[in-house]
């Protein structure tokens, strides 16, 4: 990795943070959207319509055109909200928390996701949850001690500093690595 262009992307970074914050170019639409899963309520009596009604305000932060792992969430909370709810109970439980703590939750809640995806949607790949999709709801939840990325601009942004390491597919890399 080079030091001196990571440190050369802050430097522009600060010094044109009005630019990339006003109305045109607005950066602080995710911490928007994080405050919404501020009132992300485990308890709710309807947990399917209080997913729903964060997923309607979170347009395409998480979804996107080919994979819709959010709304997938939403469709199993009419038919298991229990079981999506305990899903999201494993994720939230004990945060922050270690790394490798971190990663088994994340793992666990893939593992929940996917046999849903099998049990209602066994041929679809719409709606599948990966690495990045369980992260981003655990940095919406918790935005101070967890990250979310878009992977193409992640990839961009290593190709800037010149860190070359192989990441894969990008959407499933492990955090205890």
């Amino acid at each position: 990795m080079n030091k001196s262009k990571l440190q050369e992307i802050f430097s522009k970074y600060i010094k044109n943070f009005d630019f990339l914050n006003n109305e045109k170019n607005d950066e602080t639409h995710k911490w928007k959207i994080a405050q919404l899963f501020q009132d992300f309520d485990l308890n709710a009596v309807d947990f399917c319509g209080m997913l729903k009604g964060i997923r309607k305000e979170t347009d395409n932060f998480i979804d996107g055109a080919r994979q819709h792992p959010f709304s997938a969430l939403v469709d199993y909370a009419q038919k298991e909200p229990e079981t999506v709810r305990e899903m999201f109970k494993n994720l939230f439980a004990d945060e922050p928390c270690d790394i490798v703590t971190k990663q088994k939750k994340i793992n666990a809640f893939i593992e929940s996701s996917e046999i849903l995806r099998k049990k209602y949607y066994p041929t679809s790949h719409l709606y599948i949850n990966n690495q990045r999709s369980v992260m981003m709801y655990l940095f919406m939840r918790y935005p101070n001690d967890n990250y979310g990325y878009k992977a193409s601009e992640a990839k961009s942004f290593a190709d800037c500093i010149e860190f070359f390491d192989d990441w894969g597919p990008m959407t499933d890399f492990k955090l205890d690595l």
